[in-house]
């Protein structure tokens, strides 16, 4: 289990360039799904509800599955051009604990809300700002 956060973006990394070798991770960060989320903990299904780790890197944006009791990333769940995603995230919200935002992930044609927790928004506003340029 990764207890430090550079630990866990190493894992990432590792992960990232385990699928495309040529694809280097310029940010990651975790997220969540779910427009309710303190409903969600409170209610039981916070900790077995879907979680990934999104990485942009040169190419692409890509999101692998969180191991929830290793707290690693697992296999690769979506990937998306940079341009597309681009396209495809709306809806930044701020607030004090969590930041969300939406995204229409591939396959889908409603978008997911997800979730960034405050221990990741530096990455988070690090990933907004390196996707617009």
């Amino acid at each position: 289990m990764a207890l430090r956060r550079s630990t866990t973006v190493e894992q990432i990394a590792q992960a990232v360039l385990a699928a495309d070798p040529l694809d280097e991770p310029v940010v990651s960060f975790g997220v969540f799904p779910g427009r309710h989320p303190w409903l969600s903990t409170l209610a039981g299904t916070g900790f077995d509800a879907d979680a990934w780790f999104v990485s942009l890197t040169e190419r692409s944006v890509v999101f692998h599955e969180v191991e929830f009791f290793r707290y690693r990333p697992g296999k690769l769940a979506y990937s998306m051009p940079r341009a597309d995603a681009r396209k495809r995230l709306s809806g930044v919200r701020r607030r004090l604990l969590l930041t969300s935002f939406d995204i229409v992930l591939p396959l889908e044609t409603e978008p997911t809300r997800l979730n960034v927790r405050w221990a990741w928004r530096s990455e988070l506003n690090r990933f907004l700002r390196e996707l617009s340029a």
